[in-house]
């Protein structure tokens, strides 16, 4: 599994981002995983034309699982709860 994460951002970002959530689930629910980091200049993601291709909104987080593509902390965090059953109670 592939997660977009921020690879650098302007110090008073620092904390404020959503990509950490993504990295913390996948942690705990004890799924390998593979990040990718991106810049966050003075441009923002628009430099990043690769992953505008697996997000056309250049959102991060966005995670890849074998070509399941999915972004927004709270979708991705509920699927890798869902996934490996973990993180919440059945």
């Amino acid at each position: 599994m592939k997660v977009y994460v921020f690879k650098s951002l302007p110090p008073f970002l620092w904390g404020y981002t959503r990509d950490l959530r993504a990295m913390w689930a996948l942690e705990e629910c004890g799924i390998a995983y593979e990040t990718v980091g991106l810049d966050c200049g003075p441009n923002g993601l628009q430099d990043e034309v690769d992953f505008g291709m697996v997000s056309p909104f250049k959102q991060v987080p966005t995670i890849d699982d074998d070509g399941y593509i999915l972004t927004e902390s709270g979708a991705i965090l509920l699927y890798l709860a869902e996934k490996s059953g973990r993180l919440i109670p059945y």
